[in-house]
């Protein structure tokens, strides 16, 4: 049994009988479920969640739970300790195939430029491209500001807990927009 979780049991098990009503095991009794209570954490959680103020948060969410006064069963903790540790992941989807997006735009004629947020998902394009396309449009078109976020955000979310519809008359509203622009 590794040193560290043997310390992460004492250390677990020691703030329980602080938050908690206290048992008074004896002493053989108290070791035996400090080991057990190792072994339990070393095979059922990793160690780069076992961090005291995770393990604060997570006997405070057993409290919030449980509203009798008793401490958490080892599984029950590793349920509350999985719950307020949960591992960090990206905002945005990482994709596997990646596009050369300031090649596009220096690439492009004038047209391709102006639909390049039509043809590009700006959550995928790159924030100085974002700059590049409003400096762009203000600078050789005449566009606005807003008009410039408009056509960046063609393929937004029209509002919270839209469907495909929505997206739709989104998208029709700002083509019709540019359409009448241009007239």
């Amino acid at each position: 049994m590794n040193k560290t979780y043997r310390k992460t049991a004492n250390l677990v098990l020691g703030y329980l009988e602080l938050r908690f009503i206290n048992l008074h095991k004896e002493a053989e009794i108290a070791e035996k479920e400090r080991a057990l209570w190792a072994s339990e954490l070393e095979s059922k959680i990793e160690a780069d969640r076992i961090t005291q103020l995770n393990i604060v948060k997570a006997c405070d969410l057993w409290a919030d739970i449980n509203t009798n006064g008793y401490p958490p069963t080892i599984d029950q903790f590793v349920g509350c300790l999985r719950k307020v540790s949960f591992a960090n992941i990206p905002a945005l989807p990482v994709s596997d195939d990646q596009v050369d997006y300031l090649a596009l735009w220096e690439s492009a004629d004038d047209q391709t430029k102006k639909r390049f947020f039509i043809d590009h998902v700006f959550s995928k394009v790159p924030p100085y491209l974002r700059v590049m396309f409003i400096d762009y449009m203000k600078q050789h078109h005449g566009w606005t500001h807003t008009e410039c976020k408009k056509m960046i955000n063609y393929h937004a979310q029209p509002f919270n807990g839209a469907e495909r519809g929505a997206y739709v008359t989104h998208q029709r509203e700002i083509i019709a927009y540019f359409a009448r622009k241009v007239a």
